[in-house]
């Protein structure tokens, strides 16, 4: 049975070739979130979304896992119904919308449910948007859910702009940031395995 998502949810998605030791992190607070209260929403990618989707598990928390097809990567999450809607916020944002296939538009459609849920408002958003990309930059599908968050005004933290620092500094930072929304997660790189 899936649990019932609460009214408190986060975005957790990145870069399928997100660094080890940010996939660690990702997992970690994705944990901490889950404990907190908080419903991890994301896509099922490999990478990225599958360390956040891990943290949340070890932690029994709820999550919505939003999919471009049924049974994407394996995933046996119900959610895989692309409204129209989703389909048209997104050609707004992409640069090239009109020449990517129909497979990647089913990709970027689902980030728009990812960010915005299925009644696509700011009642329904996300409160914020955790990912990584490479050295920060809004590209690939990442780079779209970074687009969404922008245009609908969602705080988003980029680990791809700290993650040449030490463990302690991004955990630092990443906490600093989670304060604004009432969470939190320990700041001792240690507890990371």
């Amino acid at each position: 049975m899936m649990p019932l998502v609460s009214a408190r949810s986060y975005a957790g998605v990145g870069a399928r070739i997100t660094p080890v030791n940010i996939l660690k992190i990702m997992e970690f607070v994705a944990y901490y979130l889950a404990l907190g209260g908080f419903t991890l929403r994301s896509g099922a990618a490999k990478g990225a979304d599958s360390a956040f989707e891990k943290g949340a598990d070890k932690a029994r928390g709820t999550k919505r896992v939003y999919l471009p097809w049924a049974r994407y990567n394996g995933h046996g999450s119900p959610f895989h119904s692309l409204p129209q809607m989703a389909f048209d916020l997104a050609s707004e944002l992409h640069p090239y919308w009109k020449t990517i296939p129909d497979a990647v538009r089913r990709l970027h459609a689902r980030n728009t449910l990812i960010l915005l849920g299925e009644e696509f408002s700011d009642r329904t958003r996300v409160e914020f948007v955790l990912c990584w990309t490479p050295q920060g930059r809004d590209i690939g599908g990442t780079g779209q859910m970074i687009r969404l968050a922008r245009r609908w005004g969602v705080s988003l933290f980029n680990l791809g702009n700290v993650d040449r620092f030490p463990m302690e500094v991004i955990l630092r930072k990443l906490s600093d940031f989670l304060l604004d929304f009432g969470a939190s997660v320990p700041t001792d790189s240690k507890l990371i395995a």
